[in-house]
């Protein structure tokens, strides 16, 4: 007997601090591996990214921010469109959930040019 995997991944973004837009991203699936995604950006599981809205189409990553403490991990900064702020998970059976980071709205002071852009990865 054949099972087959019909389950969509389960996603979170929580809130690590919505005013600064720090959220931690997780996945889970009952059956197989998963890749967790923003746009095209591959995360890892319960990583710490921050999320600036913009309003600008489409979703870019912009660098990192680096603590002073070399243990601390390193948060990957992403510059969002209005709407575009989903996390993905795919599971190896190509089921897909997703769920909206609750990211605050943008200022009116907010920058849209692309002085700070990185093509770090």
């Amino acid at each position: 007997m054949t099972v087959r995997d019909t389950t969509a991944p389960k996603v979170s973004c929580v809130k690590e601090n919505l005013k600064r837009g720090i959220f931690r991203v997780s996945a889970s699936d009952i059956c197989s591996a998963y890749t967790i995604t923003l746009g095209g950006t591959v995360l890892v599981d319960g990583e710490i990214i921050k999320i600036k809205p913009t309003a600008r189409p489409g979703i870019r990553l912009v660098g990192r921010d680096d603590d002073d403490d070399d243990r601390a991990p390193s948060i990957r900064r992403f510059r969002v469109g209005p709407g575009e702020a989903v996390i993905t998970a795919t599971d190896a059976a190509g089921n897909i959930g997703s769920v909206a980071c609750p990211v605050p709205q943008r200022q009116g002071d907010d920058d849209d040019d692309d002085r700070h852009d990185s093509t770090e990865k």
